[in-house]
């Protein structure tokens, strides 16, 4: 049964994970919305109701857009994993949006030139 209240799209917006400050992955989202997002993030081993940090961050056609998500994992099987944003300050879900205007036009127009958009992979941060 599906919960969502807010429209996932399909986008590839480089992911930077936190955990507690730290920088722990490098990846890719899935699909995005207000609510919550899906990243390919495999073999991180994160359990449901961990709190995170996400840095989502996008060059666009005229702007950088950068911003910073508190979550919480949901899931976190088959490679990807499963967030829902827990900030909801009118600030921070105004710049969200506009990232996810951005990517879904950067999407449309990688499929229109015959592109590809498949997501990168996950890359652990270990120091």
């Amino acid at each position: 049964m599906e919960h969502r209240r807010a429209r996932r799209v399909s986008a590839r917006i480089s992911a930077l994970i936190r955990r507690r400050g730290v920088p722990v992955a490098y990846c890719a989202t899935r699909d995005i919305s207000l609510e919550g997002a899906q990243l390919n993030c495999g073999g991180m081993g994160f359990e449901a109701r961990t709190p995170l940090e996400v840095d989502f961050h996008m060059e666009g056609a005229s702007v950088s857009h950068h911003v910073r998500m508190s979550a919480v994992v949901m899931h976190a099987d088959d490679g990807r994993v499963g967030l829902l944003f827990t900030a909801r300050s009118q600030e921070v879900l105004a710049r969200l949006e506009q990232l996810v205007q951005e990517a879904q036009q950067q999407e449309a127009d990688v499929a229109y030139a015959g592109g590809d958009t498949a997501a990168e992979g996950c890359y652990s941060i270990f120091l």
